[in-house]
């Protein structure tokens, strides 16, 4: 369990900018397999941690275990982890602290991590799984809405000398553990599988009776279907409790071509695993051959990221909004399910579909199932072992789409079936869009200004917006549209597209003029000035000739400030600080919708 660990393992899911890189080569939403390639593009690689991460090399060690004991299977390896723990001196001894400033003892089997602890944060009042309380949940600075996990008093939990329930026993030396490993011993078991009844065809009740000895043997047995070989497992079932040193092994699920049963014993503190040796089948399992039905489902998602039921209901969505697709094969005659319940799964009561399901949108190809290293290049999938294959990747283009899937089957338990036709429709995802210039205010002597655009959306699609950007001073465009640069959406912002126009000359942003630009001399004072010239001339003509020269100066100065006045007064003078509107106009395109956006700029 989660809470209980029994030992640690690097698990980091990018804390510290460090994490595990997987690649699943087997990985059932790939019907060719994951190549690996170490080469560019990385595509079939991933980040992952958690227990997600430490289990699979856990198992690693346990493999390399299986092969120092000479391919002995070990059942449940915490009776052997324990006991090397307890018989181990310098574990025992509080002489394996690995936490710094220490450093692994390179004698010890566990490196004892003592320091740090995996409190994480909570919700204030938020009612405990486990007990329905709400202490778990503790504030140690006063606040009211965050929290950390909190038992008995202190963060849980803590790590310490040995074990604790924060690291387990500690990390693995797994060359200590290896060589240590045959110091622990069990009394050897006996297991017997006796009187297999039933099972055929698949999907009937088989039964069989298991018995391990000596006397005293505690814990639990597993049923394997083999086949004709005795050696290949073709599934395996329980567990199945032992009373008294036997138990009863039923199931409904043997697959097709079961030809012999066996069982094997785990083990316990005391008493070591062994497997029976194989039992022949009395007749072969054949298949049920069975009339399928297959569904597909439309998947969306909460704010929380908690997936709905899949529903095979028309379906109209923006596009890039998070969902996906669940492909369901089922058993048409039976109202028993194979293990698939959204979002999670029971024991299968009935044999599960294997094969292939293939995605068609209106009659072609919907490539939406990676190939390889490349997403979205194949239109097949395989069938998990719980009946169901999923379409995460899943992006329809806008406009209507009719999906269809195909189910062909690679057994003889299931006949092939084809689907609901599922529609939907993606409409124009919702965009808007911002301007900028390169200067906000603008001198009237000349030069030019970069102009920007960015158009936004809330789209999780890596197809970013395509299409054109109109800039306009006013209702006046500038320039011809410029091709907006999309980008996909990235883990903080949807995707968007941008666009600059460069060089654009300073003097095509001034107000362009409402009426006749030529400027005007007020009526008025032209007919004062006129007026007053005829009259200066009347009073030349009879002015005394001495005092002609002063009256010359005297008109001059007069005329002088009158041209002054009217010059003043006239339409010639130009304005400052004067204010323009530049418009962004985005066209949209099939996926993304039109917006537009505007911004001011200061015109000197």
């Amino acid at each position: 369990m989660r809470t209980i660990p029994d030992v640690s393992l690097f698990a980091s899911n990018g804390q510290n900018g460090v994490a595990v890189i997987v690649c699943q080569a087997d990985d059932p939403n790939n019907q060719n397999g994951a190549s690996c390639s170490l080469s560019s593009p990385f595509s079939d690689f991933s980040l992952v941690g958690g227990t997600s991460a430490a289990t699979p090399p856990f198992g690693a060690i346990v493999a390399l275990v299986n092969q120092a004991t000479g391919g002995q299977r070990q059942g449940n390896v915490n009776y052997g982890l324990y006991f090397l723990a307890a018989h181990d001196t310098n574990y025992t001894g509080n002489l394996c602290n690995a936490s710094l400033p220490a450093t692994p003892n390179s004698l010890c089997i566990f490196n004892d991590v003592t320091k740090g602890n995996i409190g994480v944060a909570c919700l204030l009042g938020s009612t405990s799984v486990v007990d329905n309380s709400t202490s778990w949940c503790h504030s140690q600075v006063g606040g009211t809405t965050l929290g950390i996990t909190f038992s008995n008093n202190s963060v849980a939990y803590s790590a310490g000398p040995q074990y604790d329930l924060a690291t387990g026993l500690g990390s693995v030396n797994v060359n200590n553990l290896i060589t240590k490993w045959s110091t622990f011993v069990r009394t050897g078991t006996t297991t017997t599988l006796a009187s297999p009844t039933g099972g055929t065809p698949s999907g009937t009740n088989f039964s069989a009776t298991v018995t391990v000895t000596p006397a005293g043997v505690t814990g639990d047995v597993s049923l394997n279907a083999l086949a004709n070989d005795q050696t290949t497992i073709l599934s395996s079932f329980g567990p199945f409790t032992l009373s008294g040193g036997t138990t009863s092994v039923t199931t409904k699920v043997l697959p097709p071509n079961t030809a012999f049963v066996s069982a094997t014993y785990g083990g316990d503190s005391t008493h070591g695993m062994s497997t029976s040796t194989p039992v022949a089948m009395p007749t072969t399992v054949a298949g049920a051959n069975s009339p399928s039905t297959t569904k597909v489902g439309f998947v969306t998602f909460s704010s929380t990221n908690v997936p709905s039921t899949p529903s095979t209901s028309s379906q109209s969505v923006p596009y890039g909004s998070p969902y996906g697709l669940n492909i369901s094969v089922t058993n048409s005659g039976s109202s028993s399910t194979c293990g698939f319940v959204y979002s999670g799964t029971t024991t299968p009561s009935i044999p599960c579909p294997k094969g292939t399901v293939a995605l068609t949108d209106k009659g072609s190809a919907l490539n939406d199932f990676p190939s390889g290293p490349n997403f979205n290049v194949a239109n097949t999938s395989k069938v998990s072992n719980q009946g169901f294959a999923e379409d995460g990747f899943i992006q329809l283009t806008g406009g209507t789409h009719s999906i269809v899937a195909t189910f062909t089957s690679t057994d003889t338990n299931y006949q092939n079936s084809t689907s609901n036709t599922l529609s939907v429709t993606i409409t124009p995802a919702t965009t808007s869009t911002q301007v900028a210039s390169s200067i906000s205010v603008l001198p009237a002597g000349g030069g030019s200004v970069t102009l920007a655009a960015a158009v936004g959306s809330n789209s999780n699609s890596a197809q970013g917006p395509t299409g054109t950007i109109q800039f306009q001073n006013g209702s006046t465009n500038i320039g011809a549209p410029v091709t907006c640069t999309p980008s996909g959406a990235t883990a903080n912002a949807g995707s968007s597209c941008t666009a600059t126009l460069p060089n654009v000359a300073i003097s095509a942003l001034f107000p362009p003029p409402t009426n006749d630009p030529r400027p005007t001399l007020p009526l008025l004072p032209v007919l004062f000035a006129l007026l007053s010239i005829v009259f200066f001339a009347l009073g030349w003509r009879w002015m005394p000739e001495k005092r002609r020269r002063t009256y010359a100066y005297a008109g001059f100065l007069a005329f002088a400030l009158l041209a002054v006045a009217i010059a003043g007064c006239g339409g010639g003078g130009g304005g400052s600080g004067k204010t323009v509107t530049i418009k962004a106009s985005y066209v949209g395109d099939t996926n993304y919708a039109a917006s537009s956006g505007t911004t001011k700029i200061t015109v000197q």
